[in-house]
């Protein structure tokens, strides 16, 4: 039952995230061209417009993933659906488990679109993809960077959890002290 939760929470968080997503690779794409062709005063003007784009489109990003993350928890189990979500046969425990893990399956997926963003923007520009990736293979071993990274990845995924819990905890406690 858990499962069947998560798959309808992405699916609700999806439908506002992916247009988003879609416009930030597209702003990539042009981004990518407007380098490459880079012709003198309207590619300049180009470049600076859709970099401008992406740096909004990625701030919008992030605060729309909040806002959404948040409203979906109040909503969902502390508004109005929430009498509905307590009368399924799962735990207080699988809600809110269900609820924290679509929101991190979402800031992921958030992180994975602009990764994707760089090295869409890296393939489309003059730079080369594979000098880029040899350059920075050689940089991680000379520098025994490789657990660095990973030990980086554990600690930002826990603290991404620790404060999507700390957000409901609050969002809890706020709503406990209209009625007491």
């Amino acid at each position: 039952m858990l499962g069947k939760l998560i798959k309808y929470d992405l699916k609700a968080l999806a439908k506002i995230l992916a247009p988003l997503w879609g416009v930030l690779l597209v702003m990539g794409i042009i981004f990518g061209i407007s380098i490459r062709s880079n012709l003198e005063g309207i590619g300049n003007t180009m470049i600076v417009f859709s970099l401008v784009v992406i740096v909004a489109v990625i701030v919008a990003i992030f605060v729309v993933n909040v806002i959404i993350v948040i409203q979906r928890f109040w909503k969902g189990l502390l508004q109005e659906e929430g009498y509905l979500m307590f009368t399924l046969p799962v735990t207080t425990r699988s809600l809110i488990l269900s609820k924290v893990i679509s929101a991190l399956i979402i800031s992921c997926g958030t992180a994975f679109v602009i990764s994707l963003l760089g090295v869409e923007i890296i393939a489309i520009s003059p730079v080369k993809l594979m000098d880029t990736a040899t350059y920075f293979g050689n940089w991680v071993i000379k520098v025994h960077a490789g657990p660095w990274i990973g030990y980086g990845a554990i600690i930002a995924v826990v603290s991404l959890l620790s404060s999507i819990y700390h957000v409901y905890a609050a969002m809890v406690i706020g709503q406990l002290s209209n009625g007491n």
